[in-house]
């Protein structure tokens, strides 16, 4: 494991509960800086202070940056009343909705779309419904062949001996799975490209999240030059996607295929401008927490060969040599159990924000309107209260031991919000990790461990680098 990595949480229980709100106190928190407040910690290391916050402060951690009063809580109860129970109490981000000014700081109305979806999630509570028959039951069976054949035509191009940057690799694969699926597209000459689009929104993104000081978009800096650039050609993208695709059929579909169906009853809806920064983050999204994924799995078979070696057997005993299909699933069940141990130690979106709506008592503490709610799942995940030996690899646990207590694991976030692509992300992931097992293992190279940095999907800093092993050593 990452010798770096933030100490684990004592087993210890902090959790305490109150009845009525102590409006007199506020909770236990660490000591700022006078008018940034905890910013600065946060920014320099997220993970590591929220887990150090977490053991001294307890389970309800007050914090604040600037004037922005925050709150840290790590406990499923706490959690589910968050994410489930109270929900409707809670945004990912300002209820108020964009002005005209708003428009003007971002330079413009796509600008401030692209860079803001993380919160914008009022387009899909609206509009989910369209989108869950494209990511559950039979339409997982039907993408499967295409997420094979694109992890086959990704393999195709490695080289025996080969030294990759894995988290490279598996953010071309998953975006090209992503298209091919969902937006029945692809563009192989210029997968790099548009990789590069998605890499510059996402930096800007998670830049802006930890720097909350920075000039607005509207600023002619370089990187807001990038920016724009970025948000130009992702449109350009998205409106060549709806441009190329074939005419509405009737039936199974995807993506483009729904929007030109409601289209149909909406006349409006094709020239709508959000349903273009809807579908950028989806591709966004969509690939990124893949991408981020997969390659911890990676590191973590590398860092364990005997890990790896029984899944190598596993694939190959139930697959035969054939290529895996959405049916084998159930039969790869130590694939499942690597995979979710490897979302346990690595989630990909580690931090969860919220907004409360309105005041609010959480943990008997009064929590005013606009008071930001962080939830951890790299804390959670590591508590040894919730899961024994907490900081190892153990995909074992999800075979021979309990079920994790309720709202402890939280690779896809939980209650009326959860990742609406948490099946396709796991079904994709899967299928892979079977496939190119059948054909390469990927060996760590000597070096500095990766450190998990937080963007958008929790991302190696500086990524990490492997070497492509051919199995019968050709």
């Amino acid at each position: 494991m990452n010798n770096d990595a933030p100490a684990t949480l004592s087993a210890q229980s902090r959790h305490t509960r109150g009845g009525s709100p102590r409006n007199d106190h506020i909770p236990p928190g660490p000591r700022g800086v006078p008018l940034v407040g905890n910013a600065l910690h946060f920014r320099r290391d997220p993970l590591g202070f929220l887990t150090r916050a977490a053991r001294e402060h307890g389970d309800t951690v007050r914090l604040t940056a600037g004037r922005q009063e925050m709150l840290f809580i790590n406990h499923p109860a706490l959690l589910e009343s968050v994410l489930a129970t109270n929900a409707r109490r809670f945004t990912r981000s300002k209820s108020k909705p964009p002005t005209r000014l708003d428009y003007l700081l971002a330079g413009g109305e796509d600008v401030y779309r692209v860079i803001n979806f993380p919160g914008d999630e009022d387009f899909w509570v609206r509009e989910r419904h369209r989108f869950n028959p494209l990511l559950k039951g039979s339409a997982l069976a039907r993408y499967g062949p295409t997420m094979v054949r694109m992890a086959e035509r990704h393999i195709s191009t490695w080289q025996q001996g080969e030294i990759v940057e894995v988290h490279r690799e598996m953010g071309r694969l998953s975006l090209d799975i992503v298209l091919n699926s969902l937006y029945g597209a692809d563009y192989p000459d210029r997968r790099d490209e548009i990789l590069d689009t998605c890499e510059t929104i996402v930096r800007d993104i998670t830049h802006r999240a930890t720097h909350p000081f920075q000039a607005p978009p509207i600023v002619p800096t370089r990187e807001n030059a990038k920016l724009r650039k970025a948000v130009r050609e992702g449109r350009e993208v998205m409106e060549r996607v709806i441009r190329d695709h074939p005419e509405v059929h009737d039936g199974a579909g995807d993506l483009v295929d729904v929007l030109r169906r409601a289209g149909e009853a909406e006349p409006d809806l094709l020239r709508s401008s959000e349903w273009l920064y809807q579908m950028m983050a989806l591709l966004i999204a969509g690939h990124e927490t893949t991408a981020v994924a997969l390659t911890w799995t990676w590191y973590l078979l590398a860092q364990h060969p005997s890990t790896a070696e029984r899944l190598i057997k596993e694939v190959d005993t139930t697959l035969g040599g054939r290529a895996p299909t959405k049916d084998d699933l159930a039969s790869l069940r130590w694939c499942d159990a690597v995979f979710k141990e490897a979302l346990r130690l690595y989630p990909p979106v580690p931090i969860i924000p919220r907004m409360a709506y309105e005041e609010f008592t959480l943990d008997g503490y009064a929590v005013a309107a606009g008071t930001v709610i962080l939830i951890c799942p790299w804390v959670t995940h590591r508590d040894e209260r919730f899961f024994s030996e907490a900081e190892r690899f153990r995909p074992e646990r999800w075979l021979d031991g309990p079920d994790p207590q309720r709202y402890s694991y939280l690779p896809f976030s939980a209650g009326p919000r959860t990742c609406i692509g948490q099946g396709f992300a796991t079904t994709e992931s899967i299928l892979a990790i079977a496939r190119i097992s059948q054909d390469y293992r990927l060996e760590l190279r000597a070096g500095e461990p990766p450190r998990p940095a937080p963007w958008v999907g929790l991302r190696p800093h500086n990524g990490i680098p492997m070497q492509v092993v051919r199995r019968n050593g050709n």
